[in-house]
């Protein structure tokens, strides 16, 4: 199910040190302002960073083990990442407040598109 793999996902990013590998190429997907109109039924683990933010550029090779360690399990869960400095009105809609922000979102559409948080933990309501 959707929410297993949303559980799954956390203990990978937990665990991401353990999929370190010698040679990583970046699978984090460049993400823009089309995102919104152009990924229905997905779920998405989106990084949004700033360019001169330390820590963000110390996630990145990290954020691309995420999403080449997600790739290769075949995990339905696509990972991406948004500069929030120049998407600052999609990051805005997300709850962007500070750099790095990550959220784990799935996009539902109806008439109208609507953004929902997928809670991690499935008891809480």
């Amino acid at each position: 199910s959707k929410m297993a793999a949303a559980t799954q996902l956390v203990l990978l990013v937990c665990g991401v040190a353990v999929f370190r590998t010698a040679v990583v190429s970046s699978f984090a997907i460049d993400l823009d302002d089309s995102f919104k109109e152009n990924r229905e039924d997905d779920i998405w683990l989106v990084d949004f960073y700033a360019p001169w933010c330390g820590h963000c550029k110390k996630l990145e090779p990290i954020w691309d083990e995420v999403a080449s360690e997600m790739r290769s399990v075949g995990s339905p869960v696509k990972v991406g990442k948004m500069d929030a400095t120049i998407f600052a009105g999609v990051a805005s809609e997300f709850g962007v407040r500070g750099y790095p922000t990550i959220k784990l979102t799935e996009i539902i559409y109806s008439h109208v598109c609507k953004w929902r948080i997928i809670r991690l933990n499935p008891l809480q309501r």
